[in-house]
């Protein structure tokens, strides 16, 4: 094809590919999706990008792995749960805050499954 090609669907569009899709863009990919989009990867997923990744969230961005969780909330209160927690460091450490409370009367442990639970199949 030498110049632009456009393909319209009206109703629904299936693509089955019983091996391997190799795709390559010259330059940009941009992609909307008026309501929702999945992606469901069997085994493994790598990406790599070459300078800067961002990824803007409007409400919760969760991330999810077996017992350990991480959630960034839009009021930007962060919440880490996992079984222990270990902060590595070649140089200084600092904690700042208006106030830094460890282990407050009354905390409680908490697990992955309170601050992020499993989505529930109906």
């Amino acid at each position: 094809m030498k110049n632009n090609e456009t393909h319209t669907v009206m109703v629904d569009r299936t693509k089955t590919i019983i091996k391997n899709e190799t795709n390559s863009i010259g330059e940009d990919r941009n992609t909307t999706v008026t309501k929702n989009d999945g992606l469901s990867v069997k085994l493994a997923q790598t990406i790599n990008i070459g300078t800067t990744y961002r990824l803007d969230v409007g409400d919760q961005f969760t991330l999810r792995c077996g017992n350990a969780a991480l959630v960034l909330h839009k009021d930007g209160s962060i919440e880490f749960c996992g079984k222990q927690l270990m902060l590595h460091t070649s140089d200084v450490m600092q904690l700042i805050g208006k106030g830094i409370d460890m282990n407050p009367d009354g905390g409680t442990a908490v697990t992955a499954d309170d601050i992020a639970p499993l989505p529930t199949s109906e």
